[in-house]
């Protein structure tokens, strides 16, 4: 089982800032689909 804990928003930015690649799950006309992304995460 998955175990998901809360994040603070400075634990948040940090993880953001170290990794620069993700995921963005979306879903069309029914059917989901995954989309991998690079980023960069510019704190203002």
């Amino acid at each position: 089982m998955l175990d998901i804990a809360l994040m603070s928003t400075k634990e948040i930015h940090k993880l953001l800032k170290k990794v620069g690649h993700g995921h963005l799950g979306c879903c069309f006309e029914g059917h989901p689909y995954v989309v991998p992304m690079h980023y960069y995460f510019d704190e203002i």
